[in-house]
């Protein structure tokens, strides 16, 4: 294997195009440990959450009485189908194409049964379930991962949190 080097935002964060690790050029470096290198340790070396590129390595620039700061990181490759932004606007245009063609088609569209609020904590209707597809159980998956990232961190790490403001999104 080859490893690539790609700028930060070439690649969708937690993807890869080639299978094969990959190291991520980091933008806006400071001195310090990157908060993405922090945590890809943490879940690599401490906590074993094999959901998330495991981290490979790091490249650091540590100039003479100066704290080093990270401007890459090798990041194993994980198999994906892309990230998880492109595939919900992917859904959200696929819904709205079958209701306009079901509505084009003369079919019917299912009554409102009350404001935003209410309409979330509601299972919806079967026909607009339909037209979702596998969104949902999707969107479920991704939830629990989520949570699972979350148990895992609290488990493992024990009362001692990582840095406070030093968690990106993930």
């Amino acid at each position: 294997m080859t490893p690539s080097i790609a700028a930060a935002g070439v690649v969708p964060a937690g993807g890869r195009v080639r299978e094969e690790p990959g190291a991520e050029l980091l933008r806006g470096i400071a001195d310090g440990v990157n908060a993405e290198l922090e945590v890809g340790r943490f879940l690599t070396e401490h906590a074993s959450f094999v959901h998330a590129a495991p981290l490979a390595g790091a490249l650091e620039y540590r100039a003479p009485r100066s704290v080093p700061a990270t401007i890459a990181i090798l990041q194993g490759y994980v198999p994906n189908e892309g990230d998880a932004f492109r595939f919900t606007v992917d859904q959200v245009q696929q819904f709205f194409q079958r209701a306009l063609a079901r509505t084009a088609g003369g079919g019917d569209v299912p009554p409102e049964s009350g404001g935003p609020v209410e309409l979330m904590v509601q299972e919806p209707p079967p026909l607009v379930g339909e037209m979702m597809g596998g969104y949902p159980r999707v969107r479920a998956h991704a939830g629990r991962r989520t949570a699972e990232l979350h148990l895992c961190a609290v488990a493992r790490h024990r009362g001692r949190c990582l840095r406070a403001g030093r968690v990106p999104m993930l």
